[in-house]
């Protein structure tokens, strides 16, 4: 690691999250809100109508879309992941405002911390609701790091092929943090570009996927397995 001036780009990227445009940023806020609540009720759906294929083949019974009591079920599954996605935001702004006086102190004095990592394997996981994509690398000494392909999500968000997004991953990652409150301000690839992994299904609620740009604890060879509920 090593300590080097803040650039211009990641000291404005750092003024954003210690406030910017307060309308952009509830726009923003707004739309992750819609977004994550709108993906973890599409998942406890479709888990219910496989549920309900079960029942049907074993039992005969109707459990799905037919039952009596379809409408109480999608409304217990929009109101529960509704409050829960509610939660999980003001708990995401509570984590803002106790980093706020951090990252006021970083953007004073400057300065940002340079970690290099060597990666020596990808895995990339899409999500199901607009096919955004999250990539975990491998590095040398046995870390996994997550990075969020927004320009993926992007994509899909806007009716076309996630798969285009121009995201290409290379055997060299440095990353720029902030010394006190610890805020990735960039991420830079260089070195040999690596293939593109296969496609996994991130088949998991939303708001248990692993925190962007940030080391990851779900061991390497459990990723499939995790991230497919």
């Amino acid at each position: 690691m090593q300590q080097r001036p803040i650039s211009d780009e990641e000291r404005e990227l750092l003024g954003q999250y210690l406030g910017g445009d307060e309308a952009e940023l509830r726009r923003a806020m707004l739309l992750g809100y819609l977004i994550t609540w709108v993906a973890s009720a599409g998942v406890l759906i479709v888990l219910w109508q496989m549920v309900a294929w079960l029942v049907r083949v074993a039992l005969g019974a109707e459990f799905g879309w037919d039952y009596s009591g379809a409408d109480f079920i999608v409304g217990a599954i929009v109101l529960t992941t509704g409050v829960t996605t509610g939660m999980h935001g003001v708990r995401g702004l509570r984590a803002r405002a106790q980093h706020a006086p951090a990252a006021a102190q970083d953007r004073q004095t400057g300065h940002v911390i340079e970690e290099s990592l060597e990666i020596i394997a990808a895995k990339r996981f899409q999500e199901q609701e607009h096919g955004g994509l999250i990539y975990f690398f491998k590095t040398n000494d046995d870390r996994i790091y997550v990075i969020y392909d927004t320009e993926s999500q992007d994509l899909g968000v806007d009716g076309k092929n996630p798969l285009d997004s121009s995201f290409r991953p290379m055997s060299q990652l440095t990353i720029a943090r902030t010394p006190a409150a610890e805020i990735v301000v960039s991420t830079t690839f260089s070195g040999i570009e690596l293939p593109l992994p296969e496609v996994g299904d991130l088949l998991i609620d939303p708001l248990e996927w692993p925190d962007p740009d940030a080391f990851c604890d779900i061991p390497w060879d459990e990723l499939e397995t995790r991230l497919a509920g």
